[in-house]
């Protein structure tokens, strides 16, 4: 029913679902057999000086949630340590700090509870900020999966919504195209439930 469909429109009407609070189908891959799936929805406030996202992590380990999306995110940073595109070539990786308060104007991404036998709460994830600087400057990158473990101290608040689909999960799988492991999408054997 959804072919055809570009996987944008599934996404921004996913959005629009979000906003007026309704239980609506979001867009979970765009593989055979993934589909489209019911969300249901959690809402955390990260509390100043703790990391957002070792905070985030936490939620979604204590929640379970095994294929989770970022839908919103308001607050702000005391500093920031992002990790900047490789800009083609393998540089590899580049972290760049900014030790000022900034403004989240967005965080997008998607988390996935991923334990293992020695990490019962291991959570693995792929997230981007876009921050904003006193006078307006715009900084935005990848949030680092390592390297610095605190690289967005919460200055005021951090208040996310997280949309978490018990029908799939997420998985991190090596991909020889990009060189890092990528996003998987399998449907859930049954259904695990977040809340």
């Amino acid at each position: 029913a959804m072919e055809g469909v570009p996987a944008a429109v599934l996404v921004g009407a996913a959005a629009v679902g979000a906003v007026v609070g309704g239980a609506v189908g979001a867009a979970c891959a765009r593989r055979p057999g993934a589909g489209l799936c019911r969300a249901d929805y959690f809402t955390v406030r990260i509390l100043p000086g703790e990391d957002l996202a070792a905070a985030l992590e936490a939620a979604v380990a204590a929640r379970r949630c095994r294929a989770c999306t970022v839908v919103s995110c308001v607050g702000s940073v005391t500093e920031a340590t992002l990790r900047m595109a490789a800009g083609g070539g393998g540089g590899g990786e580049r972290h760049v700090t900014r030790k000022c308060p900034h403004e989240i104007l967005a965080l997008s991404g998607t988390l996935e509870h991923a334990p293992t036998e020695g990490e019962p709460d291991r959570v693995t994830r792929h997230l981007h900020i876009a921050l904003s600087d006193a006078s307006g400057g715009v900084f935005g990158g990848h949030v680092p999966s390592r390297g610095p473990s605190r690289c967005l101290p919460v200055y005021t608040t951090a208040e996310v919504t997280v949309a978490a689909c018990p029908g799939i999960v997420h998985a991190r799988e090596a991909c020889a195209l990009s060189g890092w492991p990528e996003l998987v999408v399998r449907r859930a054997e049954r259904a695990w439930w977040p809340c």
